[in-house]
């Protein structure tokens, strides 16, 4: 993963959490959903949603809102949503959702 600076409510995950999230995430994949089988790892988390930012091996990005469901999820679940580049999650993601929290006072 290359060096990125993660703007709030984003943060990158510990090795401890990276591990939790990746197990997390395939224990709810099902084989109709478009990660199910593909290696996965856990880059960052958002402190206030249940968001996981993960890389797979060819470089694009997934974010995922996990479920914590007990099995494998219906069609469309988890949501994700792919980006091609770290920088195209960062201008349509991260910055976002960091401009959203902020006070009107300070955008």
């Amino acid at each position: 993963m290359c060096a990125i600076v993660f703007l709030k409510p984003w943060r990158r995950v510990t090795d401890e959490q990276a591990m939790f999230f990746e197990g997390e995430l395939k224990r709810v994949l099902a084989p109709h959903h478009p990660l199910f089988g593909r290696h996965l790892a856990a880059a960052a988390v958002t402190c206030e949603t249940d968001d996981v930012l993960f890389q797979l091996d060819e470089g694009v990005l997934a974010q995922v809102h996990l479920t914590y469901a007990l099995h494998p999820e219906a069609p469309g679940f988890p949501y994700c949503q792919m980006f091609s580049t770290f920088g195209d999650w960062m201008l349509e993601a991260m910055l976002s959702d960091h401009l959203d929290r902020l006070p009107y006072s300070e955008r």
